[in-house]
């Protein structure tokens, strides 16, 4: 279980980061823990995708006990893919995400609850030190790009529209 002092510090280092993402121009929400969130969370709308559809990324700290990690943090970032797979199509899905994340450079790409397409990145970061801007602003970048290369091929995949050679 993480203290109150955890998410409070989990809190300011979001709000650290969301300044960082609005001076890139970026639109960012941060919600707080509540009962409908278990946890803070940052959320930045960095562009379109190649449908036209929002591109959000989430920033959250992963909850750690404090006598197993001294020294580091880990930050999450997630994005949905805004699309849906039927059951019919998970198992190609299963095996070109299994591929696909072999050449990524960040990140990789999971099935989630509720036949979504999830990509995720965790970013160690110091504890006792505050996120660097530059470092930050780069791999958000290399996170957008990871997405935008890899979703709209997931998506002609889940069409059957591109040929899957494994």
């Amino acid at each position: 279980m993480i203290s109150q002092e955890e998410h409070a510090r989990n809190l300011v280092n979001l709000d650290l980061i969301k300044r960082h993402m609005e001076e890139l121009n970026f639109v960012t929400h941060l919600v707080e823990k509540s009962e409908q969130a278990p946890l803070n969370m940052l959320l930045v709308n960095v562009g379109k995708t190649y449908n036209d559809e929002d591109r959000v990324l989430n920033f959250n700290y992963i909850p750690l006990p404090k006598e197993m990690v001294n020294s580091i943090e880990l930050l999450q970032i997630t994005s949905v893919i805004p699309t849906l797979y039927t059951k019919e199509y998970k198992n190609i899905l299963e095996k070109f995400l299994l591929v696909a994340n072999t050449k990524l450079a960040v990140g990789n790409f999971i099935l989630g609850d509720n036949n979504t397409i999830m990509f995720r990145y965790i970013y160690m970061t110091p504890r006792n030190e505050l996120i660097r801007k530059e470092e930050l602003k780069e791999t958000t970048m290399l996170c957008v790009y990871m997405l935008e290369i890899f979703t709209e091929t997931i998506e002609s995949v889940k069409r059957k529209q591109c040929i899957l050679r494994i």
